[in-house]
């Protein structure tokens, strides 16, 4: 009778590890990634990296930018994604400063306009795999801080796409 609490102990804790379940957190930490859509103005090359990962959620900061022939953009942001599986549910928030003209370096020459936005989307990637590809839909707000009507900007409401593939390490 003495042997049976500590054996009843030890089978439960035992046993509590066996059929505990938890997510497979993989150890890619970075990415980089080309995005067509989203918040660049036509594409964006991005890096993303790690916030915070836990039992259910992954936390991903994003900087990128995006060439064009008279403009430059530069979105920054963050993506939240659902732990689980292969398949994820994808969230993100971000800001984008765009430059037009931007080659004059005056600024009477050149324009700046910033975009806001968030947006849902679908992630594909594996647990253990290097690649992943996604889609989704972001609403966006266009506003135009310039010094001639810093009273009332003209903000101008953009749906817009993306789809992006890249690479993990």
């Amino acid at each position: 009778m003495h042997l049976f609490l500590p054996l009843v102990t030890i089978s439960l804790f035992y046993s509590s590890l066996v059929f505990s379940q938890s997510p497979a957190l993989d150890t890619y930490n970075k990415a980089v990634f080309f995005e067509i859509g989203g918040l660049g103005p036509v594409y964006s090359f991005d890096f993303e990296g790690l916030i915070r990962r836990n039992f259910n959620l992954t936390y991903n900061y994003r900087i990128g930018v995006s060439l064009l022939p008279d403009a430059i953009a530069v979105p920054v942001g963050i993506n939240v994604f659902d732990t689980f599986g292969d398949h994820h549910f994808q969230m993100n928030v971000g800001l984008t400063p765009y430059v037009k003209k931007y080659r004059t370096l005056s600024i009477k020459g050149s324009e700046t306009l910033l975009y806001a936005g968030g947006g849902i989307g679908y992630r594909y990637q594996k647990q253990d795999g290097k690649w992943f590809w996604g889609v989704g839909v972001n609403p966006m707000v266009r506003l135009d801080p310039s010094l001639s009507e810093i009273i009332g900007p003209d903000p101008r409401f953009i749906l817009s796409g993306n789809l992006a593939a890249g690479f993990r390490w």
